[in-house]
């Protein structure tokens, strides 16, 4: 089904890539909002025309129904939130991580690897529509792993000897795997 949003709230938007080709693609009114200042920093040094704020995603500062879509990308869930933001026939677009994304990666880092939880796609306060599973294998050179751990949480919870190991790989190939709803 073909959305029209005129507004768009991007809830957890960290370094603003996938808010930026958005906003780029569709032209419209956006919103980001995370919790790191120097992810935002950066963000906002990419795309002029996306309104970005420091703001915790579960109190964001803005009125009652006021988006259209709200977005929510490999960040937490915060629902009551969003049913208080999302005008009557707006959208919640969610993506989380599948069972095995980003395996090979979590398989050099750690002994003991776990696969994401597959979140209960029932969101109090919306419909489920639809959801989509996408699975592909990524082809990665030094410069891509080095980019792709970056943006992980793993980054910041890997031990330093490990997370350098991995950034001197050459190639790596690496499972994408989630769940659009």
């Amino acid at each position: 089904k073909g959305l029209n949003p005129n507004v768009i709230i991007d809830a957890g938007c960290g370094e603003g890539y996938y808010t930026n080709q958005i906003q780029k693609a569709l032209e419209k009114e956006v919103y980001a909002f995370d919790l790191s200042k120097d992810a935002l920093k950066y963000a906002s040094r990419n795309n002029k025309n996306v309104h970005y704020f420091l703001s915790n995603i579960y109190d964001i500062p803005m009125m009652d129904e006021c988006t259209d879509v709200i977005l929510n990308i490999f960040a937490p869930l915060s629902n009551k939130e969003y049913v208080r933001l999302v005008k009557q026939d707006g959208y919640l677009i969610k993506v989380d991580p599948h069972h095995k994304h980003l395996k090979e990666m979590k398989d050099f880092l750690y002994e003991n690897v776990y696969e994401n939880e597959i979140l209960d796609l029932d969101v109090k306060g919306f419909k489920l529509e639809s959801f989509k599973e996408i699975t592909y294998t990524m082809h990665l050179d030094n410069k891509a792993i080095s980019s792709l751990f970056k943006m992980t949480p793993y980054y910041y919870k890997t031990n330093k000897e490990k997370g350098n190991a991995l950034m001197q790989l050459q190639q790596l190939d690496c499972t994408a795997s989630f769940i659009i709803y």
